[in-house]
């Protein structure tokens, strides 16, 4: 299945490298002044990130991808959709975590055109 990015097909063999690096739990625990452990449950609503990497091998995505992914991010825009598997995720990118893209090209050229091949880290978070 593809993965799309604000409508912007990219490469289904992007791997998701922090797909179960993520738990919807989380919990705070400390002892009250008795010395009885007090455990407190709760869901996290968004936050899970979601890195989409290629290599130099697999993954690829073309120049124009790469070139509209970057308008995307350089835009501004806080939030949009992004599909996975047939599962919609409403994303930002992880601007705090710089770059939030980065890219490579499969082999050096002087004037890549838009069907040029790349590979790179695409770093988003769901909200």
């Amino acid at each position: 299945m593809s993965i799309v990015i604000n409508g912007t097909t990219l490469d289904h063999d992007l791997i998701w490298e922090d797909e179960f690096k993520f738990s919807p739990k989380n919990a705070i625990a400390e002892r009250s002044i008795d010395g009885v452990m007090i455990v407190q449950t709760f869901d996290k609503i968004d936050g899970r990130p979601i890195t989409l990497t290629g290599q130099s091998d697999y993954g690829w995505l073309k120049r124009s991808t790469v070139q509209t992914l970057h308008a995307l991010e350089a835009s501004g825009t806080f939030s949009f959709t992004v599909v996975i598997r047939g599962v919609s995720y409403t994303c930002r990118f992880r601007r705090e975590e710089s770059p939030a893209l980065s890219f490579d090209p499969i082999t050096n050229v002087n004037s890549p055109d838009a069907d040029f091949w790349y590979y790179g880290t695409i770093k988003l978070i769901t909200v």
